[in-house]
């Protein structure tokens, strides 16, 4: 296992989630994240909020701003 890198681990492992998914899309259809929360005992999933910066500033941000969020 140390001698796979991690692009095929994760290909293998994205894989093997949407063949679970399509056996259980022969009863009805699920998606992919609720899909993971089974196999991971959640009941009630969430999906993650992305968060990014807005603003920007500080040495190397190119402007002015004195500040770094």
């Amino acid at each position: 296992m140390g001698q796979l890198g991690a692009n095929a681990i994760l290909a293998v492992s994205i894989a093997a989630c949407k063949a679970g998914v399509a056996e259980k899309e022969a009863c009805h259809i699920v998606p992919l994240y609720k899909h993971i929360a089974d196999l991971s005992g959640k009941t009630s999933p969430i999906l993650p909020v992305p968060a990014f910066t807005v603003i920007s500033g500080g040495k190397h941000a190119g402007n002015n701003l004195a500040i770094q969020v």
